[in-house]
């Protein structure tokens, strides 16, 4: 989920990430008894399963790391990949720092945390 609760996004084994919108409204129409099914979009970037999704604090943009040792970095609102970076092993976590805004998202891979900077990805 994001920070401002409204996006909530969750990775699959066949590595689709799907993404619902507007969901704090949703479950607070819950809570008054309106039953309401949020906006889904599907994203199917990698291809085989998701091993970890993170928002950025301004909610632009999701990580989202894989068994094919990627990590991916996609644009929210336009629902398309901006970067990504092959990382050598499965991605099993990843995060954003949540500090200013520094431009460093980490990964987790195998028990090893690594940094990783724009000159370390590659634009697709």
């Amino acid at each position: 989920m994001n920070a401002r609760d409204d996006i909530l996004a969750a990775g699959d084994v066949s590595g689709r990430i799907l993404i619902w919108r507007n969901f704090a409204d949703v479950l607070q129409a819950a809570a008054q008894g309106k039953a309401q099914q949020p906006p889904c979009t599907t994203l199917h970037l990698h291809p085989h399963a998701v091993g970890c999704l993170a928002f950025s604090p301004d909610s632009n943009y999701l990580l989202s790391g894989g068994q094919e040792a990627t990590l991916v970095r996609s644009e929210t609102c336009a629902q398309r990949r901006d970067m990504c970076c092959c990382t050598g092993c499965d991605v099993a976590g990843c995060c954003y720092p949540g500090f200013g805004t520094m431009p460093f998202s980490m990964a987790l891979l195998h028990f090893l945390c690594a940094v990783i900077t724009p000159s370390r990805v590659c634009n697709t």
